[in-house]
């Protein structure tokens, strides 16, 4: 038997996937058209290729969901399709299945949804228009008003949409949400709401609100928005890592993707920041990636790690994968299912003059999720720092390689992984990442967690 190649395992595709913004298999530049009409017959030739590419390519169907209760998703996918429905229908009904796979690199999505979403909004519809945040048993607060017109305030409650009550409406969404549990759905709901509205809901011109304020119940109607907020990997680079010192002389390290687009960039920028670090002596340093949905492992191995490691680290102890024409290996058998020990050790920098000998945290949190967590448990496995703030997105034990199945007829975008890793030394693959030092997450005002880390970290 051979081995599979582990070269790119940690590459996922992160939330260019998550929340289908990939473009449709057939050519780069068409936009699927969610109206069009199919036949019976043709959403349920699409319903069983999804069915079929999955277990075909996935490693371990069932390492994230009781078998009964995925065959049972399945099923009824199949048996309510009865008569033609539009692509976006067709979306609604598949993406039934998406929480009870309960692992984030397996789904179906919208191919392109965001430049779809461009271009209806270019053409009249229009979207919700508040960031938001979620509270105790799904209430619903503002976090943001992204067009300045609705007259809310930052926290307040909206307790219904168009005369829906919220808790309902956070409830019907969670069901077409992908994420390895229950609590890495609702955060990744909680960022995304707006878009995630607008798939299962549809346009609406303006919004009618109740909300609460000085203890009534008042109304409002808010315009629709007509610009969508910008996908985090689509921010400027300047948005998506910073350094700084903090007070007492703790450095900080923001690093809010893994994506291979800004390798080059990043490189520079974290030998940069190093370099300040050492220039201003700081003893303790902050790494933080609560916002960090994954991309590739070179990314912190060659990045991050020459500055921070101090002994010998691999980031998987083990695999199991699905034999596939990408990475098969001479004499192996498509299809075949192989597992294997990952025995390399990556050297530490020891002569690395940057290289930072003080207290190291990392940050992670709901977000933190694929390369992001390879990143964590390898720090966490070895004790190479001290992970803080609040539980992983996803699992210790992550899957990769993320593959497409190809749907012919609606064109929807559905995928699975070929590879499933276990975390380098400690078992617990099956739950995330658990902080050494437990940090309460202030949604509302995310700073206020590094402020409560100074405080711990200076022993006040």
């Amino acid at each position: 038997m051979h081995k599979i190649s582990l070269l790119g395992a940690g590459v996922s595709l992160a939330f260019t996937a998550f929340f289908g913004l990939t473009t449709p298999a057939a050519t780069d530049d068409t936009l699927l058209d969610l109206d069009k009409e199919m036949s019976a017959a043709e959403v349920l030739a699409d319903a069983r290729a999804f069915r079929n590419g999955y277990f075909e390519l996935h490693p371990a169907p069932f390492h994230s969901v009781a078998e009964a209760d995925l065959m049972a998703a399945f099923d009824h996918i199949e048996a309510s399709i009865h008569e033609p429905m539009t692509i976006l229908d067709a979306w609604r009904l598949f993406s039934t299945v998406n929480p009870v796979l309960a692992d984030a690199h397996a789904g179906i999505v919208i191919p392109g949804r965001s430049k779809i979403m461009k271009a209806r909004l270019a053409a009249g519809e229009r979207i919700f228009p508040l960031s938001v945040y979620f509270g105790e048993g799904n209430r619903l607060y503002v976090k943001l008003d992204n067009e300045a017109n609705s007259g809310l305030r930052k926290d307040t409650e909206i307790l219904s949409i168009n005369g829906r009550d919220t808790g309902a409406v956070i409830s019907d969404l969670l069901e077409h949400m992908r994420g390895d549990n229950p609590v890495h759905q609702r955060v990744l709901l909680e960022r995304w709401f707006p878009s995630e509205y607008w798939a299962l809901f549809g346009s609406s011109t303006a919004f009618q609100l109740e909300y609460a304020e000085g203890g009534e119940t008042r109304t409002a109607t808010v315009d629709g928005a007509d610009t969508l907020k910008p996908a985090s990997w689509a921010k400027p680079f300047g948005e998506l890592f910073e350094y700084k010192i903090l007070e007492n002389s703790v450095g900080y390290l923001r690093v809010d993707t893994f994506d291979h687009d800004h390798k080059a960039d990043f490189f520079a920028l974290t030998e940069q920041a190093f370099k300040h670090f050492k220039e201003q002596n700081i003893e303790t340093l902050i790494i933080d990636i609560r916002e960090n949905g994954g991309g590739g492992n070179s990314m912190w191995q060659k990045g991050i790690m020459p500055y921070i490691a101090d002994r010998p680290y691999r980031h998987v102890s083990s695999y199991t994968a699905r034999v596939t024409e990408d990475n098969a290996s001479e004499g192996d058998v498509i299809g075949e299912i192989q597992s294997g020990v990952y025995t390399t050790m990556t050297e530490p920098e020891l002569d690395n003059p940057l290289r930072f000998k003080g207290k190291t945290y990392l940050m992670i949190g709901g977000m933190t999720y694929s390369s992001a967590i390879h990143f964590a448990i390898t720090l966490q496995d070895y004790g190479i720092a001290t992970i803080v703030g609040q539980p992983s997105g996803g699992r210790a034990g992550t899957t990769g390689n993320v593959t497409n199945i190809k749907l012919e007829t609606t064109g929807l975008k559905a995928f699975a992984p070929v590879m499933l890793f276990s975390r380098p030394v400690r078992d617990g693959n099956e739950s995330p990442v658990q902080p050494d030092i437990l940090v309460p997450h202030h949604p509302d005002n995310p700073d206020r967690d590094i402020e409560t880390l100074l405080q711990l970290a200076s022993g006040k």
